[in-house]
Parts: structure tokens; sequence; C-alpha cells
């Protein structure tokens, strides 16, 4: 039945998109194929009007033939939007041209790709990478720093966490929020005792309790 199908289209098109807000990975295709019902095609940007495609279908997109106008258009609104698997395809695109469009900085989407990375090691390596690109454009790291802080934390990296802590203390503690979320975050994990506030002299940083040495 013709209605049918198309309803079985647009539920499967529905579903894959709130899975991919999560998963940018995640696929119906095969499923698709197995019932019989057409798998969307990728959409060719050359032509069309970007503000013109529904957010349901924007993962689509070939972002390879994107200009920099599109492609900086694209990643800001699904962002925006929080359409991940688009976010991501963008943000991959921008990161392999080695340039940021207008209107999208090199660590934002360095940044957009952290949480899509596979290991640790890979993570890491975005953040750095985003913490430079802030650098070179004379941007505050300390966002990228904060993400970048727990994790070292947690793979045993104390001499890079320490040295984490010490450039938010020492050159970034008085920008919005930092502070909070700084030191928050330490007694989150128990580094730092509750109602402390800032500690004075620096922070020792050691395993997180229970953890023991993760290098070991």
């Amino acid at each position: 039945d013709f209605d049918q199908r198309i309803k079985v289209q647009a539920m499967l098109l529905i579903f894959e998109s709130n899975m991919q807000c999560r998963d940018s990975s995640f696929t119906l295709d095969s499923l698709r194929d197995t019932l019989g019902i057409p798998i969307p095609e990728t959409i060719d940007p050359t032509d069309a009007d970007i503000s013109d495609i529904p957010d349901i279908r924007m993962s689509r997109l070939d972002v390879t033939k994107m200009t920099a106008e599109q492609l900086s258009q694209t990643f800001s609104r699904a962002s925006f939007v929080n359409s991940y698997k688009t976010t991501v395809n963008a943000a991959q695109e921008i990161v392999n041209r080695d340039e940021a469009p207008e209107g999208v900085s090199m660590a934002d989407a360095l940044g957009a790709l952290v949480d899509n990375a596979e290991t640790d090691e890979e993570r890491l390596e975005l953040l750095s990478k985003a913490v430079s690109a802030c650098e070179t454009d004379g941007r505050s790291p300390a966002p990228w720093l904060l993400r970048e802080l727990p994790l070292r934390l947690m793979t045993g990296d104390s001499a890079r966490a320490s040295e984490i802590i010490s450039t938010l203390e020492t050159k970034h503690i008085n920008e919005p929020g930092i502070s909070q979320q700084l030191y928050g975050m330490l007694m989150q994990m128990g580094i730092m005792p509750p109602g402390m506030g800032a500690p004075g002299g620096g922070v020792s940083i050691g395993p997180p309790p229970g953890m023991g040495d993760p290098t070991a």
C-alpha cells in the first residue's frame, strides 16, 4: 500500500534523525534495504539553497561540495538545532579543509568532533588542537582546557592536569564562569574539599579517589 509505505518512510526518517542526535554513525539504511524502501539520496548542495533544506534532511547534505559560506551556514544551523550528525559532518569537512569559513572558529569545529572520537587519545588530540587554534586566533582556550582536564585526570596524566589547572588559575580565572567550573569540577572529583574556594598555592593532583593509578 503506497500510503503505508510513505508513513513507514517518514517514521524511519524521524527515528533515524532522533538517534543521530546522540550517535552520528547511526543509520537505518540496512533496514530500509530489507523492507524494500528507497534509501534517501545524498543531497548535492551545488545549486541548492541550504536554508530550504529541512532540518531532518540536513545530514544527507554532501558537505564536500559546499562553498565556504554554505559550510558555515550548515555548521551553525546544525549546532543550533542539535543535528549532531550534520554538525560532525560539517566540522570534519572544515577540519579537512584546514581553514575555517567566516563565522566559524577552527576551535569550535575541532571541539565538535571530540565526543565523536573513538579513543581518549583522539579526544585529547582534538582538544589540544582546539586550544592551539584559540591561541592562534587570540581567543581564550579556557573552555577547551576545562574539557581537557577531566580526560587528563581519568587517563592518569597528572602532570598535564596540574599544568592545565595552573594555566586556568593564573591566566583565565577571572573570565566569566571559569572559577566556578574549575573548582566545581575539582570538588566533584574529590580533588578539592567542598567549600574550600580558590586554593592557595595550586592544587596537588593525583588519581581521583578510588581509581588507583591508571598507568600502573
